[in-house]
């Protein structure tokens, strides 16, 4: 696919509200969607499935799975600027996703892999240099050590996942930013203007070229699965009553997972984006998992029921971010 400056949450977050959550939500910049140091497009998986973290974080001194020292010689950060940030995160975003290149079955190949990810990153550094973009080298350590953590943790990540990893990877949206405003023309989400809210998220929508934004709801605030420009914070869920009619309703506290919920109910939405009603066991559970059997999509972890089996979530890598 085509690379990506960093690991946009913008992208994440238009990619959620579309229906799922899919590996384009990790690009960043150039081509159809982006070009820059970090790229995604998605195979599948199941999304129980986990990886491991390649190596040592940026930025303390540790290790990287490529070999190299990502810290200074002296122990400490490594101080990074424009013209040093690919040798900073190429090595390392290479070493987070050779466990999932592996897991998925695609193969890996450290040397292609590098190359492919400092091709991008080189033109996303000439986009600052030529005024595009903006750079915040502050944010770079933050950001790769973020998307370590994200990688070790899991290769596929299901709706449930959404909010605490977009807070979790936010420092990313800062390494390269531009100045277009919500609803203006961009081609890539680095062209997008930083939000003022820490709760939103912007990002240049692929089929309108446009900067779209989506925004994390608080508890008590009204949701619509009509306007996707908003979606229900972590442990919240859209309370719209579908059996009396209704298009929206408030965020409100989702049951937690193995506590009873109303079976009754066949248009549930109190178990949260990402888990459901089991009506069998009269308890919210967790989604099923790409392959099972199904026969509505809000069963599904990927909120999609294709040919009674539940579609897999998508893996956060693909052949070219594996093999170059």
């Amino acid at each position: 696919m085509d690379g990506g400056a960093v690991m946009s949450t913008a992208r994440i977050a238009l990619l959620v509200t579309l229906g799922g959550l899919s590996a384009a939500a990790f690009s960043g910049c150039g081509g159809t969607s982006s070009d820059g140091i970090f790229s995604n497009d998605a195979g599948t998986a199941d999304a129980a499935s986990t990886g491991g973290s390649g190596g040592g974080t940026l930025g303390s001194g540790g290790s990287s799975a490529s070999g190299g020292s990502s810290g200074s010689a002296g122990g400490g950060p490594m101080a990074v600027t424009l013209e040093n940030v690919c040798d900073v995160t190429t090595p390392a975003l290479c070493a987070a996703f050779e466990p999932c290149c592996m897991q998925g079955r695609f193969g890996f190949d450290r040397a292609a892999c590098e190359a492919t990810q400092r091709a991008d990153c080189e033109q996303a550094v000439e986009r600052v240099k030529n005024g595009v973009w903006m750079f915040d080298a502050a944010a770079v350590l933050e950001c790769v050590d973020s998307l370590s953590e994200v990688f070790s943790g899991s290769c596929a990540l299901g709706l449930a996942d959404f909010p605490r990893i977009v807070r979790r990877v936010q420092q990313c949206d800062s390494v390269f930013f531009g100045t277009v405003g919500v609803g203006g023309a961009c081609d890539q989400d680095e062209d997008c203007a930083l939000p003022e809210d820490p709760d939103e998220f912007i990002g240049c929508d692929e089929d309108t070229n446009t900067c779209e934004s989506v925004t994390l709801l608080s508890q008590g605030e009204p949701c619509s699965f009509d306007d996707f420009g908003g979606l229900c914070d972590e442990g919240l869920f859209c309370d719209i009553d579908f059996a009396g009619g209704a298009t929206s309703g408030t965020c409100q506290p989702k049951t937690p997972s193995g506590q009873p919920c109303d079976t009754l109910d066949p248009f549930n939405l109190e178990c949260g984006l990402g888990f459901f009603c089991d009506s069998g066991a009269a308890v919210c559970a967790p989604g099923l998992r790409g392959g099972e059997a199904c026969d509505d999509d809000l069963l599904c972890e990927s909120l999609s029921c294709a040919m009674n089996r539940c579609e897999p979530t998508d893996l956060l890598v693909d052949q070219q971010d594996c093999t170059g």
